[in-house]
């Protein structure tokens, strides 16, 4: 409602609650006599009142956003379902990126190392034919290396697939459901 009709409907509602009568737009209200004790005052629905006509607006009147928008009939409601961001969708393209930057890395370090690490490097480094290989001998700290470097692997191995397992059940579907799921699709 506009302001200018909420106003006009507070001062009629305040006049009849007086006593008074309003005589229409334009005219000044009419005095009823008071009413005997006997018999109650009627109150008019005030709705029924006339309103009068807007005045026109002009043009360099600045708008007014809250008097001027209308009355929403329903609320807007959040969205059910987000749509930014997309879990799956962020998951996806961090697990690409974390790979290319992982594989430009590696590839970056060993385009710049300058190390010789066999037969192969010092001929590629040296035009001139090799006197002598001394071939690796193996001592018990490299065997203890080695172990170590096995059991870091496979420990990092089963860190990532725990980590896949609880990004599956905390980001896509709980695991129960995909065990049923597949149950199902399997005839069991």
């Amino acid at each position: 409602m506009r302001f200018s009709r909420i106003v006009f409907l507070v001062i009629a509602l305040l006049l009849l609650r007086a006593g008074h009568s309003y005589g229409g737009p334009g005219k000044p209200p009419v005095f009823d006599p008071p009413p005997f004790p006997d018999d109650p005052l009627p109150l008019p629905d005030p709705f029924d009142l006339p309103f009068p006509d807007d005045p026109p607006v002009p043009w360099d009147v600045p708008f007014d956003p809250i008097n001027d928008l209308p009355d929403p009939i329903d609320l807007p409601l959040p969205p059910e379902d987000p749509i930014s961001p997309n879990p799956p969708l962020v998951l996806a393209v961090g697990l690409l990126l974390s790979l290319g930057l992982a594989a430009g890395a590696v590839a970056l370090l060993e385009s710049t190392d300058g190390t010789v690490r066999g037969r192969k490097d010092m001929l590629e480094a040296f035009a001139a034919p090799l006197l002598v290989v001394v071939p690796r001998i193996l001592t018990a700290a490299d065997i203890a290396l080695g172990r170590r470097r096995l059991r870091y692997t496979v420990g990092t191995i089963t860190a990532v697939g725990i980590a896949v397992i609880a990004a599956v059940h905390f980001f896509y579907r709980p695991l129960d459901v995909l065990w049923f799921a597949a149950m199902r699709r399997l005839g069991y």
